[in-house]
């Protein structure tokens, strides 16, 4: 085979008594050696040797029984008769000729559409009753290569033409086919060799055929909604097995949808999860054969679901300057529900405790409405409502409450005292609670000649927390410090204070 070594023998073993002289190699029709081996004054394993045709393709093996000459990577110039001669001390010359034959395989063969010249319609199923015309072409090949077309392992046609651009030709006309031909292989083979399997190109026949009736069986009067039903279509006479959708009105349904196919007979299986917007919809099944342009079947089923209540809960705010709820103000909550059949109950939570009606703390409970008067902070929380049919309870999406309120220490107590040494730092920590977290914060220091704020480079803050590192270097470094901080909801009403003192308990003031 073409682009694989030969091993071309030679006998060199000489008789009793003699040796070998020189081993000269010819390509017949060529006077010149292609490759010298000379041992004459010399040991076996010490020639004098030369290439000159074949170069680093080619190495002699003198020591084997019988000498051998490879040759690698042969292409088709290298066919022919090769010669050894074989030039003993003292007997007389030997000859030895080789006959060497290259072969090279054909391509892979080519099918395609006699009448269109097209091999993408090869891709397509064909219908039932048709005739198929299909050209196999096949390139290269030394020898020439027979090109047979097979149905499974019988040979239905092998009048191949060689054409003069090397191509090796086999025109099939195939008629009527049927139902035993579906999946079918039909194969195009080239062979020149049997060193090697021959190249083929396989198709596999695919006979279309149409639906004859589309049912859906296992149907049910009432249907609960987000609970699981197994309906069942069953599709007859269809070849290939029919694609096969199944609808709810406009919405495919495409997960959960097991197809079984048996002869000519089709089941499709889906698992029906319906929903609430189903109800006196259509469950459509539909079959049909996309390659046949027949009219497709289907099979429709009204359904009748019940649902337990899609619940949906909104806030109100009475005021009309921003979309904040403060403290003081009235909040408004809206609990809607669609349900088939109609809630006969609806119930109220705030973290999940339930919310009872309690007119003196300002709390007024309806049944789709939740009114709270007067809100404070402790109102903060999520709230949600729940609404009850006899398909089951449901409950709506959360709503969080945030009532805004300005920032409030959170010691006990607003003012703190410190006793603190001259040149002595004290780290002062200003905590506070608010809704929501502070923007920023201010700290100022005052005693009883002057009051002035503090560089904000002298104090950092993160979150509810602001840190001020004083140090009073003097008498007057000794009095008030103070912190406000400020959010959305406003200023800080009280500071926190930190009464700075000196151990002699004088009070200086910042200079």
């Amino acid at each position: 085979m073409a682009g694989n070594k030969v091993f071309l023998p030679c006998d060199t073993q000489p008789s009793a008594q003699d040796k070998v002289d020189m081993v000269l190699w010819f390509k017949k029709a060529n006077g010149q050696p292609f490759y010298t081996y000379e041992v004459r004054g010399r040991p076996m394993n010490q020639p004098k040797s030369s290439f000159s045709a074949i170069g680093t393709r080619g190495y002699f093996y003198a020591m084997s029984t019988p000498a051998i000459l490879l040759l690698e990577h042969v292409t088709p110039a290298d066919s022919g008769i090769y010669w050894c001669r074989v030039d003993f001390l003292h007997s007389a010359t030997r000859n030895y000729m080789v006959n060497l034959t290259v072969i090279t395989p054909p391509n892979q063969p080519t099918i395609i559409d006699a009448r269109t010249q097209d091999s993408i319609r090869l891709l397509e199923p064909y219908n039932e009753g048709d005739t198929i015309e299909l050209l196999c072409e096949v390139k290269g090949g030394n020898p020439r290569p027979s090109l047979i077309w097979y149905l499974e392992n019988t040979i239905i046609d092998e009048t191949f033409e060689e054409e003069d651009n090397g191509v090796t030709s086999n025109a099939l006309t195939f008629p009527r086919l049927g139902r035993q031909h579906l999946n079918a292989r039909l194969s195009c083979q080239a062979s020149n060799t049997n060193l090697s399997p021959p190249p083929s190109k396989v198709i596999i026949l695919n006979i279309n055929l149409r639906p004859l009736s589309v049912q859906i069986v296992k149907k049910q009067e009432q249907l609960s909604a987000n609970r699981s039903y197994e309906v069942e279509c069953i599709v007859t006479g269809s070849r290939p097995a029919p694609q096969i959708t199944w609808w709810i009105g406009s919405r495919p349904l495409r997960d959960n949808v097991i197809n079984f196919s048996q002869s000519n007979l089709t089941r499709s299986v889906v698992q029906l999860v319906p929903e609430a917007q189903d109800h006196e919809r259509l469950l459509i099944c539909h079959a049909e054969n996309p390659h046949l342009r027949a009219k497709s079947l289907e099979d429709t089923w009204k359904l009748d679901v019940q649902y337990v209540p899609i619940v949906s809960l909104k806030i109100s705010l009475t005021s009309k300057k921003s979309n904040h709820t403060l403290e003081g103000d009235d909040v408004y909550l809206e609990c809607t529900a669609r349900a088939n059949p109609r809630p006969s109950k609806f119930f109220w939570f705030k973290q999940g405790m339930q919310i009872e009606h309690n007119a003196s703390a300002g709390v007024f409970v309806s049944e789709q409405s939740l009114v709270l008067q007067n809100v404070t902070r402790i109102d903060s929380g999520e709230y949600k409502c729940a609404a009850q049919n006899d398909e089951g309870k449901s409950t709506s999406n959360p709503v969080y409450l945030q009532i805004r309120y300005p920032p409030v220490c959170i010691s006990s107590k607003n003012s703190q005292v410190f006793v603190v040494l001259e040149k002595k730092t004290i780290e002062l920590i200003c905590e506070v609670n608010s809704s929501p977290p502070p923007k920023h914060f201010m700290w100022s220091f005052n005693n009883s000649k002057e009051y002035m704020d503090i560089d904000p480079k002298y104090y950092k803050s993160r979150g509810s927390t602001s840190t001020l590192l004083y140090t009073p270097s003097t008498e007057e470094d000794f009095g008030v410090v103070s912190c406000l901080a400020v959010n959305t909801a406003g200023l800080q009403d009280e500071p926190c204070s930190f009464i700075l003192a000196a151990p002699k308990q004088r009070l200086a003031v910042i200079r």
